[in-house]
């Protein structure tokens, strides 16, 4: 699809700071997410604006009131709720043999937020095929927090433009969805072969303020998809069971 020409001239204003955020990310993590699979989210207002937000200490209140909780731990986040700061965006990271997560936000509103998959770190494979798997647990989980704490950011900071939210899954290739957590395992031809899979998603304020929800249901949707799996009357009731079965959602 073909993004009109103001679209695209708003993103590449963003696009300095992604660079910014993507150095930072290459210094910490080097080659590591060569074979791993992991979540990119990048949020942004509709409208570049470089300071939209005046100053760190604003910006770090606006973070600090919009941490999702998700059982234990805080996100997104990280190494204990520690925030640091560099010339107009404040970021955080983990980054061990277990957990690999880069968080940073701008003063211009933009949010990047990197995720390794769980199911990599802890070697998680199809034994009878040795495949790659994205659970469906983690993947409503993600999405729902990463909507979650948008809405909840978008409220706190005031900012009134529209949303645009990428989700990218890189390192998909020959991945498999798996669901027998739930004795209800996919079948073996759910699988996507090919580098990355990407989803923009532009939300009216309201519509992220009212119906975050579905809209993070509707989005989860698209990406099990992308993954050949459309049947609804399976799709709905495990979504429906995962938020229902976690308070933090």
């Amino acid at each position: 699809m073909e993004i009109k020409n103001n679209a695209k001239n708003e993103f590449n204003n963003y696009q300095q700071e992604i660079y910014i955020f993507d150095e930072f990310m290459n210094s910490l993590v080097g080659d590591r997410l060569i074979n791993i699979g992991y979540w990119e989210f990048i949020i942004y207002p509709s409208s570049y604006v470089k300071k939209r937000i005046t100053n760190l200490d604003d910006l770090e209140s606006v973070i600090k009131t919009s941490i999702i909780r998700l059982d234990q731990a805080y996100t997104p986040i990280t190494n204990n709720s520690i925030i640091n700061r560099s010339d107009n965006y404040l970021y955080s990271y983990a980054y061990s043999e277990s957990n690999i997560e880069v968080f940073a936000s701008f003063l211009s509103g933009l949010i990047i937020w990197n995720s390794v998959l769980w199911e990599d770190m802890k070697g998680g494979r199809t034994i009878e095929l040795n495949r790659p798997v994205l659970t469906i647990k983690s993947t409503v989980e993600q999405i729902s927090v990463l909507y979650h704490f948008a809405k909840k950011y978008f409220e706190s900071s005031g900012i009134k433009n529209d949303v645009h939210i990428k989700i990218s899954l890189k390192n998909t290739n020959n991945r498999m969805l798996d669901g027998h957590i739930y004795s209800r395992p996919t079948p073996e031809f759910y699988i996507y072969n090919m580098a990355e899979i990407n989803i923009l998603k532009k939300n009216k304020l309201i519509d992220l303020y009212n119906s975050h929800q579905k809209i993070a249901i509707k989005t989860i949707k698209d990406l099990f998809n992308a993954f050949g799996w459309y049947q609804e009357f399976e799709i709905d009731p495990l979504i429906n069971t995962i938020i229902r079965n976690n308070r933090y959602l």
